[in-house]
Parts: structure tokens; sequence; C-alpha cells
């Protein structure tokens, strides 16, 4: 399958009761060009979540854009997206893939045995986090675009770097062993 080389991760809705303006501003994300969305989001309740993600799915068809949901998405709500990103958690968790062949499978990495995790379960691609210090882990020690290449040397999988950087990020990124960029303010469209 296809992969897009910018992967955007939604911001939190702001208001679950008035998804509206969020589904606006996922929409002229989709316009820019975005190919690859994963609805993130751990304020909202499953509930709340799916409702999110039904009005999410038509857009993403409408741009020809896939969708994933997070690992913690009901398991009934597979079959209807394209497919599904996994925390590092849930991703250490796993004794083989969630999906079958035809859907994708993520997860979020920051370790080399993350990265051996998900090629072991048969993730279809992985993002590697975080590159450059960021406003949402600020006490996270970034990796640094050396660091990022000695991790995403040690997997076949297409890495996507995360953390801190900007659209025009892409080329470094490719320099240091990505395969494209994952981010959610650089892509965002508010």
């Amino acid at each position: 399958m296809f992969l897009p080389k910018q992967y955007l991760i939604t911001p939190d809705p702001y208001d679950a009761d008035h998804p509206v303006l969020f589904l606006e501003q996922l929409k002229r994300t989709l316009d820019s060009g975005i190919e690859l969305v994963q609805l993130r989001s751990k304020k909202l309740n499953a509930i709340d979540y799916m409702r999110l993600a039904e009005q999410a799915m038509p857009l993403c068809q409408q741009h020809h854009a896939l969708l994933l949901l997070n690992a913690h998405a009901p398991r009934r709500a597979h079959r209807h997206v394209d497919g599904l990103h996994l925390d590092s958690q849930s991703l250490m968790a796993c004794e083989e893939r969630p999906l079958p062949a035809g859907k994708l499978v993520a997860a979020s990495c920051h370790t080399i045995a993350e990265l051996q995790k998900a090629q072991s379960i048969g993730a279809d691609f992985v993002t590697l986090s975080p590159v450059l210090p960021t406003a949402s882990h600020p006490d996270t020690e970034p990796l640094g675009w050396n660091g990022f290449l000695a991790l995403a040397s040690q997997t076949l999988l297409p890495v996507y770097a995360l953390g801190g950087l900007s659209t025009d990020a892409l080329p470094r990124a490719e320099q240091h062993g990505a395969y494209g960029i994952a981010g959610i303010r650089c892509f965002w469209k508010p």
C-alpha cells in the first residue's frame, strides 16, 4: 500500500458535544493535501470518540485520505476505517498484528525495543519521536537528527519523524533515514 510522506495526527477536539469546529478544521487540513490521518484523542470517552470517527471517515474518504484510529478504539470500529495506530504501551502489549492484511497498523516508537516489537508484529509503519523539543512533551529529551538516524536505521519499517518539526523538515528528515514526517501543529489548519 502506498504511504503518503506526511502523516497528520489530529489534536484533541475542543468540544465533544459540538464537533463542528474540529470537523471544519479537519476539512481545511485535508483540502491542503493531507492523505494520512490519525484521529487522536486522549480526552474523549469511547462513545464520543466513535461518534467523531463516524463523522471524520466520510471527510477522509472524500479527500482520498486514509484514516487510522487510536489503539483504544472499540474493536467493532476497526472494520470501518483504514487502520489502527498503537501507542507505545499498546504496542508492547501486542502478541500479534491486531488487524488483518489490507488494514494499516502503525505504532508510536521511542526506543529500539519498541521498533523491534513493531517489526515483529508486522506493523506497516512507525512514528519515531521526539526528534526535536516539543511543546507537548517539554520534559522529554529529544533524539536529535543523529539519534533519530541511529534508531531509524535499525528497522526495515517506514519511519515517520515526529516531534517539533515544521512542514519544510521533510528533506532533512529523509536525509536522516525517515520515510516521511508526522505532526499535529505543522499540518493542522485551525
